[in-house]
């Protein structure tokens, strides 16, 4: 890209990256419509997930400001990517539904659009999970040897959405809808080039994360607050998954509060806006996270417990167990509360007094380079 024509790109980077998250917005917007008419249709193994991509719409408003301020920060345009063709999943989703089951026949495309929403999640949102740590925070890679490991990926991930899109048989989600653009003969093939090329971008993502966490071992200063940001995110995302196998009721919004923390992290990081406090944030997640994760182990001991003792006395189960654990909950919250803060507190103080002690000892050398009590200081022997 010769200058000139770099030049008037980023010029109009800001536009193009509103542009997308415009459309992003607009395919959001329709895919909500397309679900209120049909919500009530039952649509078997399509209705999971759905409405779900509609909170995608974050990562490509992230993505704008990102571009907006640093045209040249390939996060956010990763972020533009991906808000863009997760929205639109969700609007071909949708689109597909109402045209299939909803009101069959009433408009064309139905079958496109669950075509193109099987196999789009591969360059949607499997490219974006390991191109982000990847290049996060500069937006460069760690070092040209990493280049490789680019190439392979792309590679690995166009195998891989070809062979899903030129699958033949039935659709993923619409299991009742055959691949119109199904090769017959190739169905073997076809599953062993895709999940050759998952299982190789597996690799590349573990990859990924190591140059991050390469990263974060050689990193000091503002650079080391931005990593600290993006690992801090991608910590919450195990529990929120672990709260969906145990709450199945509250598993799904856990998880998508979780995932919208992502890309707000990364543009807290990129941005530099209160970039400093992230130390403040972890404390209190690691306080009200420890106290939670305490409260409820206590409730399901207290329960069972409980139950055991009622049913050795009485010979069946009673709803006294439940009052008697939420009451036992109330008394423990503000003592446990009170203990993890102090634990926490008072290891964030020692890390302090080591870095005071250490801020001393620096002031100490300087102010005896600069001020030598003795001429000889400067005197070769």
């Amino acid at each position: 890209m010769n200058s000139r024509v770099e030049s008037r790109f980023i010029a109009y980077s800001g536009r193009i990256a509103w542009s997308l998250c415009l459309i992003s917005l607009v395919f959001a917007l329709l895919a909500l419509l397309l679900l209120a008419t049909s919500v009530n249709v039952d649509v078997g193994s399509a209705w999971s997930g759905r409405g779900a991509l509609l909170f995608f719409i974050v990562f490509s408003i992230v993505g704008g400001l990102i571009v907006a301020h640093q045209p040249r920060q390939m996060i956010g345009w990763i972020f533009c990517w991906t808000g863009l063709i997760n929205e639109f999943m969700g609007f071909a989703k949708e689109y597909a539904i109402y045209t299939l089951l909803a009101r069959p026949n009433l408009f064309p495309g139905g079958v496109i659009m669950a075509w193109l929403r099987d196999w789009l999640w591969i360059p949607g949102t499997v490219a974006p999970i390991i191109f982000v740590p990847l290049l996060f925070p500069t937006g460069h890679l760690p070092a040209r040897g990493w280049r490789p490991m680019v190439w392979v990926t792309m590679i690995a991930l166009s195998l891989s959405a070809f062979a899903a899109a030129l699958k033949p048989g039935k659709l993923g989600e619409f299991s009742f809808v055959d691949n119109p653009f199904g090769i017959n003969g190739t169905g073997e093939i076809s599953e062993f080039i895709l999940l050759a090329g998952l299982l190789i971008s597996i690799g590349t993502l573990v990859g990924a994360v190591l140059s991050l966490l390469l990263r974060l071992r050689n990193s000091a200063g503002q650079e080391r607050k931005q990593l600290q940001w993006l690992v801090f995110a991608a910590l919450l995302l195990p529990p929120a998954f672990f709260v969906g196998i145990i709450f199945p009721t509250i598993g799904a919004p856990v998880l998508l509060g979780a995932i919208q923390i992502l890309p707000i992290s990364v543009g807290i990081a990129i941005l530099r806006y209160r970039l400093w406090d992230i130390d403040i944030i972890i404390r209190r997640t690691l306080i009200y996270g420890a106290l939670t994760a305490a409260l409820v182990l206590i409730y399901f001991s207290a329960v069972v417990v409980l139950q055991q003792i009622f049913r050795g006395v009485s010979g069946q189960a009673s709803d006294l167990t439940i009052i008697l654990s939420t009451l036992a909950i109330a008394a423990l919250f503000n003592p446990l509360r009170g203990r993890v803060q102090n634990a926490i507190f008072a290891q964030s103080a020692r890390d302090e007094v080591e870095l005071s002690m250490l801020s001393e000892k620096l002031v100490g050398v300087v102010n005896e380079t600069m001020q030598p009590t003795s001429v000889s200081l400067w005197l070769r022997k």
